[in-house]
């Protein structure tokens, strides 16, 4: 695991960023979402902890004791895939904002685009049984109010903050949801942090569909890069 620094503050380097092209998030190596702005850059954050460790929001998923983390983006995309590896077994947390282009987006618009303002994360089993952690303790007007958390419709839901769908059998105390969660090598679970729902569904049935839109945007975005010099990976 990573180490902390300045009273448990971690390192910048640490964070690996992911978006949607209209909001972001940063996403710490231990499976931490510390900072995340739904729809704007610059709007206030649901997840603030990179800037007050002991009040800012975040959003946890790991694995319980001691884990090995590796991480990547799939490739040609924003889409970040972290492996933890633990005496029980691994896991994959894969974590991205959905985006695609508008269907009447020109051949070469990558500025006309479709974006829930969503966050999801997906945790598989690879192997083993695997025992996790999951906190949520969103953030209001950058964590000056709490945002008492209620479970209600199949969702996590608090005022001023986007709902969290997804089924963990969730316990709650204030502004902060715990869930313990057990996965076998095959199993998969979606959470998404959906500032708006788009249709009658619940966006749990719709992550198949956007990420396979996500992947597909990126790779037709980055498909344009024409550059072959020096550290191209890190580049693209």
């Amino acid at each position: 695991m990573p180490s902390t620094r300045n009273g448990g503050y971690r390192p910048i380097r640490d964070y690996a960023l992911i978006g949607d092209c209209g909001g972001c998030a940063l996403v710490g190596s231990e499976g931490s979402v510390d900072w995340c702005a739904l729809r704007r850059f610059d709007a206030a954050p649901v997840f603030c902890r990179m800037l007050d460790v002991e009040r800012g929001g975040f959003w946890s998923i790991r694995p319980r004791g001691e884990f090995r983390a590796q991480r990547d983006y799939l490739e040609g995309t924003n889409i970040l895939r972290t492996v933890f590896s633990s005496p029980q077994g691994r896991i994959a947390l894969t974590d991205f904002m959905p985006v695609g282009r508008q269907f009447d987006a020109g051949t070469h618009d990558y500025t006309s685009l479709n974006t829930p303002g969503w966050l999801v994360r997906r945790v598989e089993g690879l192997e083993g049984r695997v025992d996790l952690e999951i906190l949520y303790r969103p953030s209001r007007d950058f964590a000056r109010t709490p945002a008492r958390l209620r479970a209600e419709d199949g969702a996590l839901r608090g005022e001023g903050v986007p709902p969290l769908y997804g089924e963990a059998g969730f316990s709650i105390d204030g502004d902060l949801a715990r869930a313990a969660l057990t996965l076998s090598a095959g199993e998969r679970r979606d959470f998404v942090l959906a500032a708006n729902t788009l249709d009658a569904r619940s966006p749990l049935e719709q992550v198949p569909e956007f990420l396979a839109v996500s992947v597909a945007f990126w790779r037709e975005w980055i498909a344009y890069s024409r550059y072959r010099g020096p550290y191209a990976k890190a580049v693209r």
